[in-house]
């Protein structure tokens, strides 16, 4: 009898624990994660109601010199310089081992999404709207391996990390998290207003980029539990 309730408590535990994983993966459990949801989710269902290729030739055509200047530059907040600043945060903030965590954890990111971008070797905007497509001074369009958009996923990814960060820390600046969220999402809308990605390539890449960030959160947390309950 006692072997009985015993494998069924486990069961019952075991049960809780996957219930609870995925609440915390489809659930987002802290504000930022709402915003982020609430506008991606948003856009997307708007991309769907008027067209994909219209709301990503809306965004494209709608242009000035000055922001193709401006956009043309701080796309690249999507790159190295997101991917530096967080990793060099978390080394900062935790130390080394939470420092590697969070470093190897941004690099299967990376792995992941272009994993992706290589199985479905979608095709950019300039293949398939090339009559409509802008071509702006100085910037280089890429033709292939379009979804989902790789700078979207690393500069939510990235601004998530600095923003829990923030949270932890002494500062704890609601103006700065502020600021890098308004950030993260002018980057994804720049990968469209470039002509380097459809809008559903910038929709699954910001929401892919903060699913992993929220399975690295919910990993590293349990590690942490594991490591107090056996010391």
């Amino acid at each position: 009898m006692a072997n009985c309730n015993e494998i069924k408590n486990l069961e019952i535990y075991k049960y809780i624990r996957v219930k609870n994983l995925l609440s915390l993966l489809m659930m987002p459990q802290k504000i930022t994660q709402y915003i982020i949801y609430g506008v991606v989710i948003s856009v997307g269902l708007i991309s769907v109601a008027l067209g994909f290729d219209e709301v990503t030739l809306g965004i494209h055509l709608r242009n000035s010199t000055s922001t193709d200047v401006f956009f043309a530059y701080f796309t690249h907040w999507g790159e190295w310089p997101i991917i530096s600043i967080a990793i060099l945060s978390a080394f900062w903030k935790f130390g080394w081992k939470n420092g590697l965590f969070w470093g190897i954890a941004f690099a299967l990111e990376g792995l992941i999404i272009n994993g992706l971008k290589l199985w479905f070797n979608k095709p950019r905007p300039v293949e398939r709207l090339t009559e409509f497509i802008r071509q702006i001074d100085g910037l280089e369009l890429a033709h292939w391996k379009s979804f989902p958009s790789g700078h979207t996923a690393a500069v939510f990814f990235g601004t998530l990390m600095l923003i829990k960060f923030n949270r932890e820390s002494r500062i704890n600046s609601s103006v700065l998290q502020a600021v890098l969220l308004i950030a993260a999402f002018l980057v994804g809308y720049s990968r469209v207003y470039l002509g380097q990605h459809h809008i559903e390539d910038v929709v699954v890449g910001s929401l892919l980029g903060l699913w992993l960030f929220q399975i690295s959160e919910i990993i590293l947390n349990r590690m942490i539990s594991s490591k107090n309950e056996k010391a």
